[in-house]
């Protein structure tokens, strides 16, 4: 559509619309249309004449609808699943211009498992595969494209403890996990390679570590060539023989204030 707009001059040199008050007329009906308040409507391509009357005077000038050279469904690159894409359909005319019809498309998509498309061209990816998105008119399918939501990819491996430090002959589990593209991330536990770096800990393919010796223990965890790993203090059993010894509290005074060694004492 196109809205026109009418003004008059007056004998006194002033000027003022007279769009709706004047009668609107169009040569070509099948190529043009016009109301009675100046809008324009194209129906087909071509060129028709546009006539307008008042108070005796009139004019006229020739409008033009160019046809349509191409229509071009504009696919972004692919993205992952959880996030969108924006999809867009340009027309192109006789007469070099463009215009978005984007959101007057009817559009669809083959799977909603994989994706699903709103009525203004954006893609919602629910998971990886591949599906056929496009537009159509009529009930006719009038442009489509294969478009691939990806796979998320792993980026890193990292491996969480409870405690950072292990009593020997305890136990204690580890948690791997893996970071992917599109900052999603899942627990690899139960994938991963275990092995511990030294002989102070060893590590049970679920994860369980349990402490041998005392030192530091590294574990490790791999995957698919990423690798994520973790320290651990083992301390030495406390000995079972030993008992408490209890002190006066006058001893243990004077053991926490004075030097045992001082002669004077």
């Amino acid at each position: 559509t196109l809205q026109l707009q009418l003004l008059g001059t007056y004998n006194d040199g002033t000027t003022g619309a007279i769009t709706a008050e004047a009668a609107w007329t169009v040569g070509s009906p099948s190529i043009l249309a016009v109301n009675n308040t100046g809008l324009i409507s194209a129906h087909a391509a071509g060129t028709s004449a546009v006539s307008v009357t008042f108070s005796g005077l009139s004019t006229s000038f020739y409008v033009n609808v160019p046809s349509i050279a191409s229509t071009d469904l504009i696919a972004p690159a692919g993205v992952l699943p959880g996030q969108t894409a924006q999809f867009a359909l340009i027309q192109t005319y006789s007469d070099g211009s463009t215009q978005d019809i984007t959101s007057s498309a009817s559009w669809f998509t083959s799977s909603a498992a994989i994706a699903t498309i709103s009525n203004a061209g954006l893609l919602t990816c629910v998971s990886s595969g591949t599906v056929t998105v496009g537009e159509y008119q009529a009930g006719q399918i009038t442009q489509s494209v294969s478009y691939t939501v990806l796979a998320p990819s792993l980026t890193s491996i990292s491996v969480t403890t409870p405690a950072v430090t292990l009593i020997a002959g305890q136990t204690i589990q580890l948690v791997a996990t893996g970071a992917y593209t599109g900052g999603n991330s899942s627990n690899l536990t139960a994938q991963v390679t275990w092995r511990s770096a030294n002989l102070n800990a060893s590590v049970s393919s679920t994860g369980l570590v349990t402490g041998l010796t005392a030192g530091l223990a590294v574990l490790i965890a791999t995957f698919n060539g990423f690798q994520g790993s973790v320290n651990l203090n083992v301390f030495a059993a406390p000995d079972p023989n030993l008992q408490p010894q209890f002190l006066s509290h006058t001893t243990q005074v004077m053991l926490n204030y004075f030097d045992r060694t001082d002669v004077r004492v």
